[in-house]
């Protein structure tokens, strides 16, 4: 098989202005919300005056990476495009400035403001012309080169979506925000959309309705990867995995609001164990994306090609059985730690501390294996075309040391969040809320680059190669 020929032909559609635009624009997307929720933390207390020109930085900062992506011939194009995704997209945050209401938390919903409808078409016309400057500098700082906006390129920028979603959650677990917005899918009696969400907001508010906004953005988001691929005749084999991946979401979404209904309807405001589920769900979808991701990639599909004819590396099959363990045990610990931080049980919490020492072994043998993975193979013969003809080992060697890094984090944050992070439900000070959540959201990360790595390492070391 052609594995140069089936690259070429998987990369054509990077190429591609409307590829491009669509990537370009979600990417843009992100980093304008992220921005908005930093700058509205009622922590920070920051003004508009602040706020807004940070967030517009941010914006501006995106679009000109979406040019640089593109290069100089459609930079200003791409990036007039992108901004105007971004900003229809971002028409779901700014709905919160369109609306007013004497009592926020009245369940009478809010009034439009009178120019709402000229400052949702200023905000469209904010986004087209930002994209089409900053899309032309970045345009020129590239040059001629133009850089790859492919279906893979598309699915790395969701699963960095779901990123901020799972560390907005682990903030409304932290500071027991679940049920700070007891209806649900209206927000004190307003659209969810329209709810006027600022830094003055009470934090539990803040936090719960931002994470209902995050989740409609990932919603959005897998959307369109979803279609994407369904029109992709290159990647039906990937087909079902991004079906299941966007069925979860929804089916995510819909038990964080049955959680709310519920919580409403009976005497119990509360129900820990459908927040319990909710909150390892969300993580496993996370997980569930990376593998999306892995599976688009260039590297990985020629990869998986090319090992049909080549000699795997003679250190793949020990790489393969650590990364199989760690993956696995952070599964498992993965539920121990949300079993503690939804019940605050002392067995939860000593099994999670014990277990962690296992988990860590386990990791940290992986990620020191793939970031010496092929170091101790002959350069001639095929593993060297195999280096030569993928990037895939050079892939899995950064995941190895960014694997060791995490790992370092993780155990450092967990003992800081026992010493320091407080035992109650509810954390007492913004530092502790933070330090709990650090300690979620770096979890997250490391499952992600562990699902990466098991994927690569079964790829490099298959069972075939193994028993022969």
């Amino acid at each position: 098989m052609d594995t140069t020929s089936s690259t070429d032909h998987a990369q054509r559609p990077s190429h591609s202005t409307g590829a491009a635009i669509v990537t370009g624009g979600f990417a843009s997307t992100l980093v304008l919300w992220s921005a908005w929720f930093v700058t509205h933390l009622p922590w920070l207390k920051l003004d508009e005056q602040v706020a807004l020109p940070i967030t517009l930085l941010c914006w501006a900062l995106a679009l000109t990476w979406t040019g640089w992506r593109t290069g100089s011939t459609r930079g200003a194009v791409v990036g007039a495009g992108a901004g105007l995704i971004a900003a229809c997209a971002g028409l779901l945050i700014l709905g919160s400035k369109l609306t007013t209401s004497a009592n926020a938390t009245a369940m009478d919903g809010a009034s439009v403001r009178p120019n709402a409808l000229m400052m949702a078409a200023g905000f469209l016309a904010l986004g087209i012309g930002l994209g089409a400057i900053c899309g032309a500098v970045g345009g020129l700082l590239a040059g001629t080169r133009q850089r790859a906006m492919t279906l893979a390129t598309f699915a790395i920028v969701a699963v960095c979506a779901i990123a901020p979603l799972v560390f907005i959650g682990g903030l409304v677990t932290s500071t027991n925000s679940g049920m700070a917005v007891p209806d649900w899918p209206n927000t004190f009696g307003t659209n969810m959309f329209l709810y006027p969400l600022g830094p003055r907001v009470s934090p539990d508010i803040f936090f719960e309705h931002s994470h209902r906004l995050f989740g409609t953005l990932v919603g959005l988001t897998t959307l369109v990867l979803l279609i994407w691929t369904l029109r992709s005749r290159e990647h039906r084999s990937v087909r079902p995995w991004v079906i299941g991946l966007f069925a979860l979401i929804v089916a995510q979404g819909i038990l964080g609001g049955l959680r709310v209904q519920l919580g409403s309807a009976e005497a119990a405001s509360d129900n820990r164990w459908l927040s319990m589920l909710h909150g390892i769900k969300g993580q496993l979808v996370f997980a569930l994306a990376v593998v999306v991701a892995v599976l688009l990639v260039p590297a990985y599909r020629a990869t998986v090609a090319m090992m049909h004819s080549s000699t795997p590396l003679s250190d793949a099959r020990k790489l393969r059985f650590f990364a199989t363990a760690a993956f696995h045990s952070t599964i498992l610990q993965l539920v121990f730690g949300a079993l503690y931080r939804h019940t605050r049980s002392d067995h939860a919490l000593w099994t999670h501390a014990a277990f962690a020492i296992i988990v860590a072994t386990f990791a940290l043998l992986a990620g020191f294996a793939a970031s010496n993975l092929g170091k101790t193979d002959n350069q001639e013969g095929e593993d060297a075309g195999l280096r030569a003809g993928t990037s895939m080992v050079s892939i899995m060697q950064r995941i190895g040391i960014a694997l060791v890094v995490v790992v370092g984090l993780q155990f450092t944050l967990g003992w800081a969040t026992f010493l320091i992070g407080g035992r109650t439900l509810q954390a007492a000070s913004p530092a502790q809320a933070l330090l709990r959540t650090a300690h979620q959201a770096n979890g997250a990360a490391m499952l992600g680059l562990l699902t990466a790595l098991f994927l690569m390492a079964r790829v490099m070391s298959p069972k075939r190669a193994q028993e022969a």
